[in-house]
């Protein structure tokens, strides 16, 4: 039988976009098994597609994230279709399954994450500073820093007691296991915590009109604290997480049925 051939454009600016796409291309597979689907994206999208063993255009180099093209065709023909979230969250209600499943134990755990861009390191430092006020008050505790895929590990000092580790593929299931997670504003990060309804800090990048956008939805939902990182200390910082830490959340319910949605109106013209 002959194949049904997708030529995939996505964008590289941080993750989101590559993220929320593999989400659709797999449920498309699932609705056509006949589909044999070609990338076009650039750094860091394209190391995530290699590690899911995805097959690259050869041309693939040479475009740019974005183009004027794309970004008009797209106002003209688009269809909301609804948030796309790349897991279904009922399967990370237990959280302690989680855990064990990762290898954490029973200590509180605050994860913390600037996306796909090395514009959060600020953040992740300031958290890394927090951490002796907050241990100084909780016992035990456990803090995770991780940089992404634009920031080596390396590059931050960490103090003794936090943990580090670069890009992580499967991000979502550390948010599942986690107790409080403090993040930048993407859109990605923030909606999957939503999903899972966990207990979050964000600090959308300041003049950053995409993640102000991103804030408003937030709010729509009841969903995270907003943190303004000039007016954040380490101190101010480890105050909003003892008040949130393993919080309950009473988030507004999402409707997570972008990628099915997605991958049922591509199919039709396949």
């Amino acid at each position: 039988m002959k194949k049904s051939k997708v030529l995939y454009i996505t964008g590289s600016i941080g993750m989101g976009h590559v993220i929320k796409d593999m989400a659709i291309v797999n449920k498309l597979r699932k609705l056509n098994q006949n589909v044999e689907i070609t990338w076009i994206a650039t750094n860091p999208a394209t190391d995530y597609l290699k590690d899911k063993g995805e097959s690259l255009h050869a041309m693939s180099h040479k475009f740019s994230s974005y183009s004027a093209f794309a970004e008009q065709y797209a106002k003209t023909h688009y269809t909301f279709i609804g948030y796309i979230i790349r897991f279904d969250p009922a399967m990370y209600k237990d959280k302690m399954k989680v855990r064990k499943k990762l290898g954490y134990d029973e200590i509180p755990l605050i994860v913390c994450s600037i996306g796909g861009t090395a514009i959060g390191k600020g953040l992740l430092e300031l958290c890394n500073r927090a951490y002796p006020i907050l241990k100084s008050k909780i016992n035990q505790l456990r803090m995770v820093l991780v940089t992404g895929p634009r920031l080596a590990p390396n590059d931050i000092n960490t103090l003794p007691g936090v943990e580090i580790r670069g890009f992580v593929p499967d991000l979502y299931q550390h948010y599942a296991a986690c107790d409080l997670a403090i993040v930048q504003g993407g859109f990605s990060s923030t909606l999957e915590l939503t999903a899972l309804r966990r207990p979050f800090i964000f600090f959308p990048i300041e003049g950053h009109s995409e993640q102000e956008y991103v804030a408003k939805r937030l709010g729509r939902h009841n969903a995270g604290i907003r943190m303004d990182y000039s007016k954040t200390t380490p101190t101010s910082l480890a105050d909003q997480v003892l008040i949130n830490l393993n919080k309950s959340v009473s988030y507004k319910a999402l409707n997570t049925d972008g990628a099915q949605n997605a991958a049922e109106i591509i199919n039709k013209y396949l």
